[in-house]
């Protein structure tokens, strides 16, 4: 399987571990019947107080510790109740504004074509900075303002507008100021990949509008992610 690379190659690194200590674990039922558990990681700082993300106006303030999120039953596929976990604080106990920590790390492929054509994120990583992700701009759907912030966390207002908490204008999920990590560069290998182990891992083309563009295999693509 081949993945597709456009010239912008950044990524977004973070990491959230799931987990639950029974005191720090609170059962929420919505005003629609369904049923919630909210929990928190890294619940429990070095002097034995809860801890989680603060309430924080300016998405440039330090990031919390441990990152609030929590769990809820919706109904979906006619009678199911699916499970989903959500970053950011329950809204139905208040509005609150969570920050998510940010990693950018730009990836600089080296393609086996002749004369070694290259895609190089690091050229990017300012439009990434610049863009709706980390920008505010004013949203609204069907005429209903979803505010001025981030488009993330517009999707995520507009999605669960009816449910108690996320219409508060206060209630926001919000990414923080990313650091820039340095470029990781990755030599495509000619061969290694394929079920036969014999076919390149990647390789380098022009459009029909002349811009360079890169085919990787997927495990390949894989294992350059997972190594950083």
């Amino acid at each position: 399987m081949l993945t597709q690379l456009r010239p912008v190659l950044a990524f977004l690194g973070g990491l959230v571990v799931f987990g639950c200590i029974p005191s720090f674990c609170q059962t929420i039922e919505f005003d629609d019947g369904t049923v919630g558990v909210a929990k928190f990681h890294d619940p429990v700082s070095s002097d034995g107080l809860p801890q989680v993300s603060p309430l924080a106006a300016d998405v440039n303030a330090a990031a919390p510790v441990g990152t609030a999120f929590f769990q809820k039953l919706f109904l979906s596929l006619g009678s199911k109740l699916i499970p989903m976990t959500i970053l950011g604080s329950d809204p139905s106990l208040g509005a609150g504004t969570t920050v998510i920590p940010v990693v950018i790390v730009p990836v600089r492929f080296v393609f086996p074509n002749p004369g070694n054509p290259v895609l190089d994120g690091t050229a990017r990583v300012t439009e990434v900075q610049n863009s709706p992700i980390f920008q505010n701009a004013e949203y609204s759907v069907g005429g209903i303002s979803l505010g001025v912030t981030q488009y993330g966390d517009a999707v995520q207002r507009a999605q669960f507008w009816n449910y108690p908490g996320f219409s508060q204008n206060d209630y926001h999920v919000l990414l923080a100021s990313p650091v820039v990590a340095p470029t990781v560069t990755a030599v495509v290998p000619s061969t290694g990949c394929g079920a036969s182990r014999t076919a390149s891992c990647g390789t380098a083309m022009l459009s029909s509008r002349g811009a360079l563009t890169g085919r990787l295999d997927s495990s390949f693509f894989a294992s350059v992610v997972h190594a950083e």
